[in-house]
């Protein structure tokens, strides 16, 4: 867990990289992959060039196995995550003051039994997943944005309860962990926990061997609604709920429309590994 500044400290170090080290990143032997992929697999991988070559061709190869790059332009799977909001309780509220995607999902607000019900199929569940990472991923940010690969994740926690507690459920979110820091490594720029009750600690506790150390880092537990969220984020991306300006939005409005991402402009395209 951390504290928070306007301009993150990860950022800075990542241009900096970026600017000393953008000869020595071709040492990472994978064409297909951009210059900010390489450095943030580089980075995961404790700065070691070998490791992040490997790690580049595994999450390759996994794409092409689980046929991912076709799952995102799917229309029956793209219908399909839309309904997975509805059962999260999540949705993806545009870009934030810095052009970093934003999403929130209201874990306590869970029907914990359709959850467990849903996990329990985990290779749908899996798939639905990633299919929210690959829409925050390929969200439009302004050709400025200093963060070009960071997201910002709310997690409200108003109503959680020992049945998120189950044991099923805690596998099935590591399982979700695990493949995001395998496949999806340095995406997180914060990870905001809201209206978090004493039980939280408890959840922390049991999630924390699932997730990457640097990932937990950027972990902000609150009690309420902090207000540096809105100094971080913006208030014109964040509902009303949260600080924010913004009225009658799901997941805070159950009756309101979903957001439009992902739009098809940019998702009908493979990334580039």
């Amino acid at each position: 867990m951390s504290t928070t500044t306007s301009l993150d400290n990860h950022v800075l170090n990542r241009l900096a990289l970026t600017e000393s080290n953008m000869s020595e990143l071709s040492q990472i032997d994978h064409e297909c992959s951009t210059i900010g992929e390489k450095l943030a697999y580089w980075r995961a991988s404790k700065y070691d060039f070998a490791v992040a070559t490997r790690r580049l061709h595994e999450t390759q190869e996994w794409r092409a196995n689980s046929g991912m790059d076709r799952i995102v332009s799917d229309p029956n799977w793209l219908q399909k995550e839309r309904k997975f909001r509805y059962l999260l309780k999540y949705d993806f509220l545009g870009l934030d003051k810095y052009g970093r995607p934003v999403m929130v999902e209201r874990v306590g607000a869970w029907n914990v039994r359709d959850v467990m019900e849903a996990a329990a199929n985990d290779d749908d569940f899996l798939k639905l997943h990633c299919i929210a990472c690959e829409t925050l991923i390929h969200m439009d940010r302004p050709n400025d944005a200093v963060d070009d690969r960071g997201q910002v994740i709310i997690m409200d926690c108003q109503g959680l309860s020992v049945g998120h507690l189950k044991p099923g459920l805690i596998k099935a979110f590591g399982r979700l962990s695990s493949n995001d820091s395998a496949h999806y490594p340095d995406t997180l720029a914060h990870i905001f926990v809201v209206n978090a009750p004493t039980l939280f600690s408890v959840l922390a506790t049991l999630i924390k061997p699932f997730m990457d150390p640097d990932t937990y880092s950027k972990v902000h537990v609150s009690s309420s609604v902090p207000k540096n969220l809105t100094e971080i984020v913006g208030s014109d991306c964040l509902p009303k709920s949260l600080g924010g300006k913004r009225e009658g939005i799901f997941p805070y409005n159950e009756d309101a429309p979903l957001s439009d991402h992902p739009r098809a402009e940019t998702m009908n395209h493979s990334r580039s590994i």
